[in-house]
């Protein structure tokens, strides 16, 4: 019985949460991520064939942007969907957060495309926010205060898991690239390569290339340099 119970609470956990008229303002308006929302009903048979189509891609891009659903039968959040001009199901519309400012778009934009995973993903992966800086000369980049993440890559712009890393922490850490077949100052020495700057000292990463272990890395690291830092004062 318990296993079946644990089972159930394993299946029932989405990548894709459940918003509403009172958690939408501080879930999506207000957070530093990237947040693509359908708006459904329980009786629409589209919504239906989309669930899981809309569950995987979730599923993939889970870290990297945030996926949210919201019943616009649900009395609550009527007016909700009217606000945001819901005529049909499912609406799907994309909030990206504003590369100069750092604030959400009042006005999403609304996906008109195909509803299957490859359209779905390559759409979402396509409008992540990015904040890291192409770096041209390493000295100066790493010359500015705080914390430092630099990704070298065989492409000539930042991947997306790591346009969502420069989003999700811009607060914090301040993240910049080296792409292409460029090299500066002889730093990439492999490709695909990721190393922490903090207080002079550098750490590479060697694990998994997923947002949930390069964050994890990067907090752990902080808080250890932190702590390096606070012991030579």
């Amino acid at each position: 019985m318990l296993l079946i119970l644990m089972i159930t609470l394993i299946c029932s956990i989405s990548a894709s949460k459940k918003l509403n008229a009172s958690n939408f303002n501080d879930k999506v308006l207000k957070s530093p991520e990237n947040w693509f929302l359908k708006f459904h009903a329980p009786w629409c048979g589209h919504c239906k064939t989309l669930a899981p189509v809309w569950e995987q891609v979730a599923t993939k891009l889970e870290g990297i942007i945030s996926f949210g659903s919201i019943d616009c039968e649900d009395s609550r959040n009527k007016s909700l969907c009217q606000i945001h001009g819901v005529e049909g199901y499912p609406t799907l519309k994309f909030w990206k957060t504003l590369r100069n400012t750092g604030d959400k778009t009042t006005v999403p934009v609304s996906y008109n495309g195909e509803r299957n995973v490859n359209a779905l993903m390559n759409y979402a992966l396509d409008n992540v926010t990015n904040y890291a800086e192409k770096i041209d000369d390493i000295d100066t980049f790493l010359s500015n205060d705080g914390d430092k993440v630099v990704l070298c890559t065989d492409k000539i712009v930042p991947t997306a898991l790591f346009k969502a890393l420069s989003a999700n922490l811009r607060d914090s850490i301040k993240f910049g690239f080296i792409g292409g077949n460029s090299d500066v100052d002889n730093v990439c020495i492999k490709r695909p390569m990721l190393v922490f700057y903090a207080g002079g000292q550098t750490n590479e990463y060697s694990g998994k290339f997923n947002y949930n272990d390069i964050n994890g890395w990067i907090k752990k690291l902080r808080i250890a340099f932190a702590r390096d830092s606070n012991k030579s004062l």
